[in-house]
């Protein structure tokens, strides 16, 4: 599988968005798993210019690989850049 490819099942796999927005579709907005909030497609981290959105997503381990998870796609999902941040600070500094 390509990467783009790899990107589109997580996407796909992601819970649908309940935002109500008036442009809202779930094509293109999807619910972060930690905190609920919008993700939107086009807003990927590969995305240079859009990186930094609030809307920014990537592809997270549910179960980090240094804690025992492994690499398969159900240990994956996608979320905001900014939840799997705030959660590697968590799981490994334990400050929050």
């Amino acid at each position: 599988m390509t990467y783009k490819e790899n990107t589109m099942k997580f996407w796909k796999d992601a819970q649908e968005c309940d935002c109500n927005k008036p442009n809202c579709n779930p094509k293109n907005h999807k619910k972060c798993p930690i905190c609920g909030g919008v993700m939107m497609y086009g807003s990927h981290y590969s995305v240079e210019k859009l990186r930094k959105s609030e809307y920014a997503w990537n592809v997270d381990y549910i179960i980090p690989v240094s804690e025992g998870g492994n690499k398969k796609f159900s240990n994956l999902r996608a979320v905001h850049i900014k939840c799997n941040k705030s959660k590697n600070r968590l799981d490994h500094s334990g400050e929050y």
